[in-house]
């Protein structure tokens, strides 16, 4: 039973209500545990933000300098567009980076194709040997590229290839080929073959129900393990290196050229049109995959074939 109190003959309220008051006053002290764990978090940004800046670092200093008037990229900074103009004269590197490009795009679609078939091959009749092959398949991106370039070097000479344009290309090939088919094969495994068998049940034959059903759902993993192998095609400067012929000069093997012999702003130029390059595509593809997955009339690819679509 509360009681009450009296100040000067005047009451005050009772000891309860007081005590209620000065309880609905009082904020919660944060404790240790959540101070530490703001710094935790704190120090984990921090962290996150100087891995992106040792990454786009370098990156954005090379657009810079690709603006720069100075040929050795110093001080005091005066804005041009000349070495954009060098650039387009500079046919070695012109027609280095068409050769690049056009190598990497072939090995890209040939990788697409047969890394989706492997992975497609594993999931479905390969079930006594799917740990095995996957275990081949992911030390295979574990050999250093310079070791797998020498070997495919001794292994050409050895049957009378050489360092050959169709080597070149099955050496670029070997080394993309693991990575698009762990990608694609990650995809397969979630997604089961239960649309493909109800659309097989439906009277689509196998290639059919595969076409319509299973590869519109594994679209995105094919499509991200063709860029990826297109980068790495792209970048390979060991298998470049040993096994492009002697006159076919790709994109690394001239950057190497020109760097060996000293600094050349055209370089920075040309990196700055590649991150063009790559940042429109990158977007493009990200908006159109976004698009298509909110598409309001999107259906399922089982539904196309009930529906008797082409």
């Amino acid at each position: 039973m509360s009681t009450s109190t009296r100040v000067d003959g005047q009451p005050v309220g009772t000891a309860t209500d007081a005590n209620a008051a000065t309880g609905a006053s009082r904020t919660p002290r944060p404790s240790v545990q959540d101070a530490r764990a703001r710094r935790g978090r704190r120090g984990w940004v921090a962290w996150l933000w100087f891995v992106l800046a040792l990454v786009y670092a370098p990156v954005l200093l090379v657009m810079v300098l690709s603006f720069n008037a100075s040929q050795y990229g110093t001080l005091p900074f005066e804005a041009t567009t000349e070495w954009y103009a060098a650039l387009a004269r500079n046919t070695a590197l012109v027609e280095a980076t068409s050769r690049s490009i056009v190598l990497s795009a072939s090995v890209a679609a040939a990788a697409a194709v047969l890394g989706t078939a492997l992975a497609l091959w594993m999931v479905r009749f390969a079930r006594l040997g799917f740990t095995l092959f996957t275990a081949l398949l992911t030390t295979a991106i574990t050999i250093p590229w310079l070791i797998l370039s020498v070997a495919m070097l001794l292994v050409a000479n050895a049957v009378g290839l050489g360092r050959s344009l169709p080597m070149l290309f099955l050496g670029s090939l070997a080394v993309a080929l693991p990575y698009v088919v762990l990608v694609v094969l990650s995809r397969l495994q979630g997604l089961g073959t239960e649309l493909e068998l109800a659309a097989r049940s439906l009277g689509a034959r196998p290639l059919r129900a595969f076409l319509v059903v299973t590869l519109p759902l594994i679209s995105k993993a094919v499509l991200g393990g063709t860029l990826l192998a297109f980068v790495i095609t792209f970048n390979n400067f060991p298998i470049h290196f040993f096994l492009a012929p002697f006159g076919f000069n790709t994109l690394p093997m001239e950057i190497y050229a020109y760097v060996r012999t000293g600094y050349d702003p055209d370089i920075n130029a040309l990196a700055t049109v590649l991150i063009g390059v790559a940042v429109t595509l990158g977007i493009a593809v990200l908006l159109l995959t976004r698009r298509r997955a909110r598409a309001p009339g999107a259906t399922s690819g089982l539904q196309l074939w009930r529906d008797g679509a082409p």
